[in-house]
């Protein structure tokens, strides 16, 4: 396995321009076992999009989702929470050049069978990492700014969960060699980093090779 050397993005935006906000220069301060994750039961649903991976130009494998919640208690603060589910490898019925992150967008091109299995994965979909911003008005651009800390929890490969705040969320592409004799290079995962911490969503290799014709 090799992780790929540019990140391509097939997926949803994982982070928002407020996140680039933050000073890359600060040490993230990380806290292991942090387990208070944010309650988010009272908020406000504003957007939900899938983790999709283009494996080929003909299968997509939807792997989570990224949810974004507003505090109905404080309508400039946000929290944006990503789960994942078991991987599920589909036929593309669509345009290849079409993204379709969009939860409603992506139902509408499934058959109706994979509708059904999608939206049962996507009620098992477990959290593994949970961004909390406040954004406020600039006064001279009217334009809306990050305003103070950015909070984040990730799930460890352990299963504990690490607390950082204004640290860097990455999103790296994963890749896989299915070839035999000669190269053949796919995705095949997502790998979430925050300071040392990783949080890695993989496809299975029979799937990715059933995919492309090579598996049963």
């Amino acid at each position: 396995m090799k992780t790929a050397s540019m990140v391509i993005i097939v997926i949803a935006v994982f982070l928002c321009s407020y996140f680039a906000e933050v000073d890359a220069y600060q040490s993230p301060v990380v806290v292991f076992n942090q387990s208070a994750v944010p309650d988010i039961s009272t908020w406000t649903k504003v957007n939900t999009s899938r983790i999709e991976l283009k494996i080929s130009k003909d299968f997509v494998a939807y792997m989570g989702l990224e949810v974004e919640y507003s505090n109905p208690s404080n309508p400039k603060e946000f929290i944006r929470v990503i789960s994942r589910h078991i991987p599920m490898v589909a036929s593309i019925h669509k345009n290849p050049d079409q993204r379709l992150s969009n939860e409603a967008s992506v139902l509408s091109y499934l058959d109706k069978g994979e509708q059904e299995r999608l939206t049962e994965l996507s009620k098992k979909a477990d959290p593994f990492l949970y961004i909390n911003w406040h954004k406020t008005e600039n006064p001279k651009t009217k334009v809306d700014m990050l305003d103070g800390d950015v909070n984040i929890w990730l799930m460890s490969p352990a299963g504990s969960w690490v607390f950082n705040q204004n640290g860097k969320v990455e999103v790296e592409l994963l890749t896989e060699n299915v070839g035999n004799e000669k190269p053949h290079i796919v995705f095949s995962g997502i790998k979430y980093q925050v300071g040392t911490v990783n949080h890695i969503l993989r496809i299975d290799r029979s799937d990715v090779l059933r995919s492309l014709g090579k598996g049963k």
